[in-house]
């Protein structure tokens, strides 16, 4: 008969690693009975059991050489083993218990486990071997790591010996095998409180509460903790983080918005990250979009950034609720300086201008620049409305010839005949209208 097909013993091991059936491997102190041993060592197995009613000794010869005789099936070595127990020859019990362990057929790595616990007994009970004991154990979460049993005794044996490393190494082990995300947090819990406790290690256990925000978010004895820690710690650009976990977890709009002020004003002061700094003042400004604090953030941080796109949108929004007129043609200088240099946007830089002029009529800083931008746009129409506002109609006839001068072809034709149309209708010298005139056609 193949060995193999009688290897796992009477019981069978269940999903915590207890067998169905028996309460301990070897069938306690009686008989188990001889059904599941090889057929072709039947009789010696009866021989034994007779020889065990003479004397232990007899018993244990016998079922040495049956063992022998079958050396990769169970049942032989648990009758040994039977009799070892019965005899109270520890040490003897554990060395056929291992040997089965390694040795024997079995159809699942799950079926050792009955025998790993007795052997646990022993080695606790009768043996004293604590080292022994925390071995069995990790075999058996070796081979199940999600056995509750094991690994609850486990890390009892390990608080009774006062091994705090490979305690907190056994939760680790076990967060990571089990499926609940509330079991999870709870082993993350012992692990920081054991680094705390034990040995004063904020570092490891910072590490510890991160697992758990990563698990649940809304941990609150995860972000109070973090948030003190890193505070302490100075690590600015994780306590922002946590700041807006907490944010997000507040139930009132208002609340919500005063705390993203704070953690934005703590981010421009202590973080130095601006892209970090320029999310959350825009944060702000999503929950207000006419907050000057916010508003004045970004102009600053967009300035530093060489964001100039950015920096003129934030530039028109305040210039759209500033209040004080001084104020407000500032922000239009600094605007149209803006759009003219650094974007080079010619018709936003135009209406810039344009706004400050409306302000501020007699601004040369606005009409210089206009001037300048309608030339290079050779928008003749609006630098002709620019100048009949002032009625300076002697200082455009000016302007609009020293441009024909250095142009050339139809742009050169088309002013000389608009100066020809000045000098007649409006300043009423015709003499220089007929000029402008013949130069246009030659």
């Amino acid at each position: 008969m193949d060995q193999s097909k009688q290897s796992s013993g009477k019981g069978q091991s269940g999903k915590d690693g207890k067998r169905k059936g028996d309460d301990e491997a070897t069938g306690g102190n009686g008989s188990n009975g001889h059904d599941d041993i090889p057929a072709e060592l039947a009789a010696q197995a009866q021989a034994a059991g007779e020889a065990e009613k003479q004397s232990v000794e007899k018993g244990i010869d016998a079922w040495k050489k049956i063992v022998a005789a079958a050396p990769a099936s169970w049942a032989p070595k648990r009758e040994l083993a039977r009799v070892y127990k019965k005899a109270e020859r520890w040490n003897a019990f554990i060395e056929v218990m291992k040997d089965a362990v390694d040795k024997a057929n079995w159809a699942s790595p799950e079926e050792k486990i009955p025998l790993l616990f007795e052997m646990i007994e022993v080695y606790r009970d009768r043996l004293k071997l604590d080292v022994m004991v925390v071995n069995a154990f990790n075999q058996i979460l070796n081979i199940q790591p999600t056995n509750q049993q094991a690994g609850e005794a486990l890390a009892a044996q390990y608080e009774a010996m006062k091994r705090w490393p490979d305690l907190i190494s056994l939760l680790r082990r076990k967060a990571g095998a089990v499926s609940e995300t509330s079991e999870k947090v709870a082993l993350q819990l012992k692990v920081a409180n054991l680094f705390l406790e034990k040995f004063s290690n904020q570092a490891e256990a910072i590490k510890a509460y991160e697992a758990i925000l990563e698990l649940d978010p809304k941990n609150e004895e995860a972000l109070g903790f973090l948030k003190q820690m890193y505070e302490k710690r100075r690590d600015w650009e994780k306590l922002v983080g946590v700041h807006q976990r907490e944010i997000e977890l507040l139930a009132d709009e208002a609340s919500r918005q005063l705390r993203r002020i704070e953690v934005a004003k703590l981010a421009s002061e202590k973080l130095k990250k601006p892209v970090v700094s320029i999310d959350l003042w825009k944060q702000v400004l999503a929950g207000d979009p006419e907050n000057q604090e916010a508003l004045g953030e970004l102009e600053k941080l967009y300035e530093r950034e060489k964001a100039w796109a950015e920096l003129g949108d934030v530039l028109q929004k305040q210039v759209a609720v500033a209040g004080d007129p001084t104020k407000r043609s500032a922000l239009l200088v600094k605007l149209g300086i803006l759009y003219t240099e650094k974007v080079q946007d010619g018709t936003k830089a135009t209406e810039a201008w344009q706004a400050l002029l409306r302000q501020e009529p007699d601004n040369r800083r606005a009409q210089d620049a206009l001037k300048k931008l309608y030339l290079v746009q050779k928008d003749w129409n609006a630098l002709e409305a620019f100048y009949a506002a002032q009625n300076k109609w002697d200082e455009l006839v000016r302007v609009l010839e020293r441009q024909a001068e250095t142009d050339d072809g139809v742009s050169s034709v088309g002013l000389w005949n608009k100066i020809g149309e000045l000098y007649r209708d409006k300043l009423n010298k015709p003499d220089r209208a007929q000029k402008a005139f013949e130069k246009a056609l030659s």
